[in-house]
């Protein structure tokens, strides 16, 4: 039985560090066929991958090319621009973060995350003036 309980950990643990790099195969399967329609949906659970496990540098790349990729092509367009401010906040690129939030509430107003946007972006304003 203490066998079984220590392959159990070990593969959890296997998993659990395999993440990034699988996260990443999934972002890059979205990218290669991008008339593929599950493309995007494709994209958005990869970003969405990255931002769980904190790797926003990788988030708000992906979240950048799929605004470019798929804008066009997709209901999910908040979700990358949104992503793409969040990711650059995150990493402490606040005019980044500004450009994006901006743009996010120039291309989708009312959108349910408006409010939030809102309040990050003045924030972001505030912090980038006072240095």
């Amino acid at each position: 039985m203490k066998k079984i309980i220590i392959l159990i950990v070990i593969l959890a643990f296997a998993a659990v560090v395999s993440v990034p790099f699988w996260s990443g195969k999934v972002a890059e399967k979205a990218f290669e066929n991008i008339e593929d329609p599950r493309a995007p949906v494709v994209a958005v659970k990869a970003i969405k991958m990255k931002m769980r496990i904190d790797d926003f540098a990788s988030a708000q790349s992906y979240a950048e090319r799929a605004y470019i990729y798929f804008s066009d092509k997709t209901d999910n367009m908040p979700f990358f621009i949104y992503n793409a401010a969040v990711s650059a906040k995150k990493l402490n690129k606040p005019e980044l973060a500004i450009f994006w939030y901006d743009r996010f509430l120039k291309e989708c107003p009312r959108h349910e995350w408006e409010d939030q946007a809102k309040i990050d972006m003045q924030k972001l304003k505030e912090m980038h003036e006072n240095k």
